[in-house]
């Protein structure tokens, strides 16, 4: 369900640290507790040949496309760094059957400095329905 792409490095220390089976099942739980069939920080927007990832306050009425940045995984969705372009109604959103490979991040227990590792899975693919500001 999940491609591991980090799977040993050094963290801030010179300590070696690698992908372990509880690291991918915290993951896993996450992902499977992300709500379904609402766009979600991370999921991905297309646009006529433009593909972007997408930001949105999950209070909001509103959402963000984003050419990059870094994606931390929450089963609530995820959290974002990176720049934004202008914000559109999430209204125009549409789901759409397709999915394709997103990367997420997610800290090695205990949190601390240089223990992140990446992962990919496989998130919704949403389209604009009107406008083309992206």
């Amino acid at each position: 369900m999940i491609k591991v792409i980090t799977k040993e490095w050094l963290d801030f220390r010179g300590e070696k640290l690698q992908v372990e089976p509880h690291d991918i099942e915290e993951v896993l739980r996450k992902i499977e507790e992300r709500p379904k069939n609402v766009p979600l920080v991370g999921d991905f927007l297309a646009n006529g040949k433009r593909i972007a990832r997408i930001w949105r306050d999950s209070e909001g009425s509103w959402f963000q496309p984003a050419q990059a940045g870094s994606f931390y995984l929450l089963s609530t969705g995820a959290e974002f760094s990176g720049g934004l372009d202008n914000p559109l109604p999430l209204a125009w959103l549409a789901h759409t059957p397709e999915t394709k490979a997103a990367r997420f991040w997610a800290f090695k227990r205990p949190i601390g400095p240089g223990r992140g590792w990446e992962f990919e899975f496989e998130v919704p693919v949403w389209e604009i329905l009107r406008g083309t500001e992206t």
